[in-house]
C-alpha cells in the first residue's frame, strides 16, 4: 500500500493510528461521567464485611490504591455512591478504621 499510495505509514500502522484518533474524539465528544457507584465488597476492600467481619477484610495495597483513585475522582468533582447489601454499621466501621492511623 505504502509504494502505490506514497503513505509513510504501513497499513497496520495507519489502522492503529486510526483507532487511537477514534478513541481520543469520543473521549472529548462523551459526556463527562458526573457518578460513580462503588460496590464495597472486593471492591474498595478484599472479602465480604458481612461474613468476615471487620477485621476479616483485606485492605491490601491494590485495594488502597483504588481508594485512592476514586478519592481523587471525587476531588476533582464527581459524586461517589457506595452501593452495597451490607449492613450501614459494618460499612462504616470499615471506613472508620481506614481514617486511624
Amino acid at each position: 500500500m505504502g509504494r502505490v499510495a506514497h503513505a509513510p505509514y504501513t497499513a497496520a500502522a495507519a489502522s492503529a493510528l486510526g483507532a487511537l484518533l477514534a478513541r481520543e474524539l469520543a473521549r472529548a465528544l462523551a459526556p463527562q461521567r458526573k457518578v460513580v457507584c462503588l460496590d464495597c465488597d472486593n471492591t474498595l476492600w478484599g472479602g465480604a464485611v458481612g461474613e468476615c467481619g471487620v477485621a476479616g477484610v483485606e485492605l491490601s495495597a491494590p485495594f488502597l490504591a483504588a481508594q485512592r483513585f476514586f478519592v481523587a475522582l471525587q476531588r476533582r468533582g464527581l459524586l461517589l455512591c457506595l452501593v452495597s447489601r451490607n449492613r450501614e454499621v459494618d460499612v462504616r466501621a470499615v471506613l472508620r478504621q481506614l481514617d486511624q492511623p
